[in-house]
């Protein structure tokens, strides 16, 4: 059969088929759910299902059922993909293939029967504790815009949780002043609209408004965050903003595997629980849709604090005299 084929002639065949490259398929995916996600969603189901088909290509293009799922996840693990990376590519092709049957263009989803990979605590990322806070915001030397800009993205990340990617959308008419504080309007996860919000308090007011003083004159749909040279006044990347949280957690010495840029948002988390917020409270921060994940952060910060090794004694009492070692 020709691998050629139409798009409208490969979907009104409505099976795929063994030998059949998929890619007539994905891109009715796609089209049928452009409207629905933001546009880096879009680019990451598109990145995910081009590697799958990839993957099946260079096999010859063997019939899409659960065994060749199987052994993509087998052929990402085996390349040392991080569990968290092997997880996502599943869930792409899990949102695929569930549209596929939806569609008539499946028979039945090949990935029901493939678990997601677990996700253990040990591949989370470490909040900071108060100290290694601390540091990181000393790092930061306000002299200039950009150092106002730095400071901005590290503390909102830290009293807000807001995501990386809610930074780089953020756009100059999301900041809207409440009485002594504010509201900081997000593009969520996956949206394109400003739909929900994280609260300002007042003692960041000032910096944001001086850092849009600095700005001048421009348009309320301009991007908050700005790069530098060579590509001024142009919106900040999430790579950038990574980069910039990077190099001050590097200079403040706390920089190590399980802390990372993202490490800012769990620890806003982790400290509104341990501070003693509201469960729901914190969720409505995170905007997390399922309670079950912010439950995550709640079993770390009881797990560290409650741990049952802190009920079993240390042998020799208080641990041993190291007066004499030298």
């Amino acid at each position: 059969m020709e691998k050629n084929l139409s798009i409208q002639a490969l979907l009104d065949m409505n099976q795929i088929k063994e030998g059949i490259p998929l890619q007539a398929f994905i891109t009715g995916f796609l089209l049928a759910h452009e409207l629905n996600w933001a546009e880096a969603t879009h680019l990451t189901y598109a990145q995910a299902l081009k590697q799958f088909e990839n993957y099946r290509k260079d096999r010859d293009y063997p019939a899409l059922a659960p065994l060749l799922v199987k052994q993509y996840v087998r052929h990402l693990n085996l390349n040392k993909r991080a569990p968290a990376y092997v997880q996502r590519q599943l869930s792409v092709l899990r949102t695929f293939s569930a549209w596929a049957v939806e569609e008539h263009i499946l028979p039945e989803d090949p990935t029901k029967k493939v678990p997601l990979p677990s996700l253990s605590l040990e591949y989370r990322k470490e909040a900071l504790d108060a100290e290694e806070k601390e540091k990181l915001v000393a790092q930061i030397s306000i002299r200039s815009m950009s150092d106002l800009r730095d400071y901005l993205l590290v503390s909102l990340i830290l009293q807000t949780a807001v995501r990386l990617v809610e930074l780089h959308r953020l756009n100059i008419e999301d900041f809207v002043r409440k009485g002594e504080g504010g509201l900081l309007y997000v593009h969520g996860k996956g949206r394109e609209a400003a739909d929900s919000f994280v609260v300002i308090v007042p003692a960041l007011v000032p910096a944001l408004e001086r850092y849009l003083s600095l700005r001048g004159l421009v348009s309320p749909k301009a991007p908050f965050f700005v790069a530098e040279k060579p590509k001024k006044g142009h919106r900040l990347s999430v790579r950038g903003i990574q980069y910039i949280i990077t190099k001050y957690l590097k200079q403040a010495g706390i920089k190590r595997k399980r802390v990372t840029a993202y490490s800012l948002r769990h620890t806003a988390a982790t400290e509104a629980l341990t501070n003693g917020a509201d469960f729901k409270a914190v969720q409505d921060m995170m905007r997390h849709k399922s309670m079950n994940t912010t439950m995550k952060y709640d079993h770390m910060v009881r797990r560290i604090s409650d741990g049952a090794e802190s009920f079993i004694k240390v042998a020799g009492g208080k641990g041993p005299d190291l007066s004499e070692v030298t």
